[in-house]
């Protein structure tokens, strides 16, 4: 472990999936997974800076997405604009894609992930994640997800791929992303 001394918090980089998952034992409950930090970073004027931090960011998958006959699967680590800008995502996810030019920077969605997004309790892609019925693939097992519920990053990790849409609600129903009080640009 390293001690960053401008902040004074442990820091582990994860290189595996067991490399975090030990490090989290190690660490404390109180360790927090970093992919990208954008939503972390928002706590952080308040004085909500986790005294240690894993980071998870190597761990991103060389494509951010993969189809198979039942689910497409998203990788939690995976940067929002890779998902914005991916075929299988335009083709297959298609509110997705829309979703994420309306939502944040182009800044912001090259350094915040899927993962963070989501699990953050004021994400914006959470409903429509729960319009598809996605579930969260965690070190704990398989979780729907639920409204008025949250997976915390804190405690959970998302192993492998962070969520996966069942095929059957991605080709059913018409989806479409509307963001209310958008800000104009």
């Amino acid at each position: 472990m390293m001690t960053l001394p401008l902040i004074d918090r442990k820091y582990h980089r994860a290189t595996t999936v067991p490399d975090a998952l030990l490090a989290k034992r190690e660490m404390g409950p109180e360790a927090v997974y970093l992919g990208g930090g954008t939503a972390l970073q928002l706590g952080w004027s308040d004085g909500q800076v986790p005294p240690s931090l894993i980071d998870v960011a190597a761990l991103r998958r060389p494509a951010p997405c993969e189809l198979d006959q039942d689910h497409l699967h998203l990788c939690a680590f995976t940067p929002l604009e890779a998902f914005r800008a991916d075929p299988l995502v335009q083709r297959e996810f298609n509110a997705l894609s829309m979703a994420l030019e309306t939502i944040a920077s182009f800044e912001v969605r090259r350094l915040g992930t899927l993962g963070g997004n989501v699990t953050w309790t004021k994400g914006d892609l959470r409903p429509l994640m729960l319009a598809v019925s996605a579930e969260a693939i965690t070190s704990d097992g398989t979780i729907p997800l639920r409204a008025g519920s949250s997976i915390e990053s804190r405690t959970r990790f998302f192993c492998r791929y962070g969520f996966h849409a069942h095929q059957r609600a991605l080709s059913s129903r018409k989806l479409v992303f509307e963001r209310p009080f958008r800000r104009a640009v």
